[in-house]
């Protein structure tokens, strides 16, 4: 009995898998047809479009996708031809099924993605906070699409009124795929004194049109006349390029890191059937100062440094900007204490193995210090967590990610007998025990 319905379920499922490979392989040059309409029709350059479609009708001809049976597949493969031709990765095919008679969304873009742009991403705003020396940090993890706009704008401005009373902002958008060109000018608009001050243009091909867009009021407090550094990297794309692009060239920030993607072309999404929509160019951007834009090229950084490092690298230097305008002994440690993290000290084993032990700071209470490879490791009794220190010189530590650090005593030289232990303001001396 068990081998009789395990047989009738297997030709079931053999049976759909067919009726649905029929159905894709109808649907087939309707899409490809449909695409090619759209390309030539609204793609930023015809010439371009031409030759895409001349591709696709040529693979179609040739049978390339006959053998994909999977609707992912055959998608892929459409839009691997498509780029293949000037290398646009704005250019994008999404496939939406329809199931249980839902209603339509009324965005023909993926519900996953507009749910990882919206409110379950806190609208691209993955964190907000103010680091050492007074400096805001915002990390920008993409720009939510326009569904949420109205809503993504009170992300913003609240983001920005936590950082309006810092001396200088960081702006993360490492990694940030793009999102909306709505979106992207709000928060452009909050570190220009003027309202409606040009951004760039638009040039529409399908309407043969050029649209000026400037800046828009915000809903608070401006951030102006002070230090402003943009993170960029190899996966920034499209929307971060264009608020980093805008501000490198009026230069009113400081850009750091990777030299980014390069997609400039904004785009539009046009339905392909009640399944299949495609996100097509349809616009080039043009600059009013270089006249130009960063397809393909992307946003040159003024100050290259890898990914990983482009933080730490934007907090020295917006430290040595603040004790620059004024002199401040915390800014110095802080650039110290930055810089020996960035690259950090090696020192000699033998000296690392002196401070190993235990060390009383209070009755019943130990701060024992440890080594694992070339790094030493604090730990408090009853604490299971052990904190990396990070050398500032041979004797001084600081406690990696604490306002911490620890200073080893000699009693001559090469012994130690203790150690200095500060938090804060606040100093504990400990004498060595073990």
């Amino acid at each position: 009995m068990k081998k009789i319905f395990l047989f009738l379920i297997l030709c079931l499922i053999s049976q759909n898998i067919t009726i649905a490979q029929e159905l894709k392989k109808k649907d087939k040059k309707k899409i490809i047809a449909s695409v090619s309409d759209l390309l030539i029709t609204n793609y930023v350059f015809e010439e371009n479009a031409i030759s895409m479609s001349k591709l696709l009708e040529k693979n179609q001809q040739n049978g390339k996708y006959k053998s994909f049976r999977s609707t992912k597949d055959f998608i892929s493969a459409l839009v691997s031809d498509i780029r293949s031709v000037n290398n646009d990765q704005h250019l994008d095919i999404y496939y939406r099924p329809k199931e249980n008679n839902q209603p339509e969304n009324n965005s023909s873009l993926p519900k996953s993605l507009l749910e990882e742009r919206g409110s379950k991403n806190n609208y691209g705003l993955k964190e907000v906070k103010i680091l050492d020396g007074n400096i805001g940090y915002i990390n920008v993890s993409n720009f939510s699409l326009g569904n949420f706009l109205e809503q993504a704008k009170i992300a913003v401005s609240s983001a920005m009124s936590f950082v309006k009373n810092t001396d200088a902002l960081i702006l993360d958008m490492k990694n940030n795929p793009g999102g909306s060109n709505d979106l992207t000018i709000y928060l452009l608009s909050y570190f220009f004194s003027e309202t409606k001050q040009p951004l760039w243009d638009a040039y529409h091909r399908p309407s043969n049109k050029t649209t000026k867009f400037n800046t828009v009021k915000t809903n608070g407090e401006k951030y102006l006349n002070k230090p402003l550094y943009i993170l960029l990297d190899n996966g920034s794309f499209s929307a971060p390029e264009a608020f980093a692009y805008s501000l490198k060239h009026y230069e009113m920030a400081t850009v750091i890191g990777e030299k980014s993607y390069g997609g400039a072309h904004p785009s539009l999404v046009y339905k392909i059937n009640d399944e299949f929509s495609i996100l097509i160019p349809t616009s080039r951007i043009i600059n009013p100062i270089t006249k130009t834009d960063w397809e393909q090229k992307g946003v040159t950084p003024n100050i290259e440094t890898s990914s990983k490092k482009a933080l730490i690298t934007a907090q020295i230097i917006a430290l040595e900007k603040l004790n620059e305008l004024n002199k401040r002994v915390e800014y110095e440690n802080y650039i110290k204490t930055l810089n020996s993290i960035k690259e950090p000290l090696i020192i000699d084993e033998a000296i690392l193995s002196n401070y190993l032990g235990k060390y009383e700071l209070a009755k019943d209470r130990h701060l024992t210090i440890t080594k694992n490879c070339e790094f030493l490791f604090g730990q408090m009794t009853g604490d299971n967590n052990k904190i990396k220190l990070i050398a500032l010189d041979k004797t001084s530590f600081k406690a990696e990610n604490m306002d911490a650090q620890i200073k080893f005593n000699m009693a001559e030289e090469g012994i130690v007998n203790g150690l200095t232990f500060s938090i804060g303001n606040n100093n504990m001396e400990a004498t060595k025990t073990e």
